[in-house]
């Protein structure tokens, strides 16, 4: 039996000039083991394939995904990813040490070691595709042996004993580490914060800001994190979600703190407007460190700016109402 991968968000982005995902797809490779394991053979470029396996991530390739079957009509045809439904494999599949040989170039291991979401933010699929934060996997089961690994978990830290059990794995080892997604800074706590300082790091560490609400939950993780001797300026990058339900100067707010407790912001809009898509501009480091957003009128070389028509930020913390 032969079995043909596709990740359609690679294939069906460079057909159109664009490629809308970057990373490996963890759950071909995953399912390249486990298939292997029950007697198929698999490649992401099988010519007459016995069977079609379609992985697709991102809502806007999904009717491009369902037309592969077109191609295929002999073959049996099997489609799943967030972007078409949430199908899951076999548990026995999601936990197969990945197929590293699929991406010949990929030069480092991913994978979860929690799935789910402690949170039930309304803007995000996690809580309801994965459910409850439950353990997933130990690190030393998806790692390869060498180079970067990088988790792909939603709250690494939620489980605080499982942090620090894995992490120092990691830190035991000298695994280099990146973590794209945000760590929950809501939740951090001084060993949590010395932990991580620990740990051998691959790019920055990613935060979160999305409600106003936050903010002073915001503001003591990211001290405690300060204190522990991470440099917020160098190892942390922000999330702040913007175009979602807060107004403009909510959106600015935010970033304004962010900036005064010494770290970047990172705008994430939840639609795009003129408004978000300058905000995001704004917020890379080379402008962000260089003005305020008041002064930052995009141009040639993003360096067209005028002198600030308002005063430095000096609004209390407590301008904008909290319920706790």
């Amino acid at each position: 039996m032969r079995a043909l991968l596709i990740d359609a968000d690679r294939n069906i982005s460079r057909s159109n000039g664009h490629i809308r995902s970057k990373l490996p797809n963890l759950a071909l490779m995953q399912l390249s083991t486990w298939l292997k394991q029950n007697g198929r053979e698999t490649a992401l470029n099988i010519e007459d394939p016995d069977e079609v396996w379609v992985s697709c991530v991102f809502k806007e390739n999904a009717d491009q995904a369902r037309g592969i079957r077109l191609y295929y009509p002999d073959a049996e045809f099997h489609l799943g990813g967030s972007g078409v439904n949430w199908n899951w494999l076999p548990e026995e599949a999601q936990k197969a040490k990945p197929d590293y040989d699929l991406y010949p170039k990929m030069g480092y291991s991913m994978g979860f070691t929690t799935r789910g979401c402690i949170r039930k933010c309304p803007f995000c699929i996690v809580p309801e595709k994965e459910g409850k934060h439950q353990i997933w996997q130990h690190p030393k089961e998806f790692y390869r042996g060498s180079g970067t690994i990088m988790l792909l978990d939603n709250s690494w830290t939620a489980n605080h004993d499982w942090f620090m059990e894995t992490s120092q794995w990691l830190i035991d080892n000298g695994v280099q580490t990146r973590v794209p997604q945000g760590v929950d800074v809501r939740i951090m706590n001084p060993e949590a914060a010395r932990q991580l300082k620990k740990i051998k790091k691959r790019g920055v560490i990613h935060l979160a800001w999305d409600v106003m609400k936050d903010e002073d939950q915001v503001y003591r993780g990211m001290m405690a994190m300060k204190d522990a001797g991470i440099r917020l300026k160098e190892w942390v990058s922000v999330y702040v979600l913007v175009g979602y339900n807060t107004t403009v100067e909510e959106d600015k707010y935010r970033c304004r703190r962010i900036k005064e407790w010494g770290s970047t912001a990172f705008a994430m809009p939840y639609i795009s407007t003129k408004w978000t898509r300058r905000l995001v501009k704004w917020c890379r480091p080379e402008i962000f460190w260089s003005c305020d957003i008041n002064e930052y009128r995009p141009g040639i070389g993003e360096d067209a700016h005028r002198p600030s028509l308002s005063p430095p930020l000096n609004t209390p913390k407590g301008m904008v109402e909290h319920d706790g």
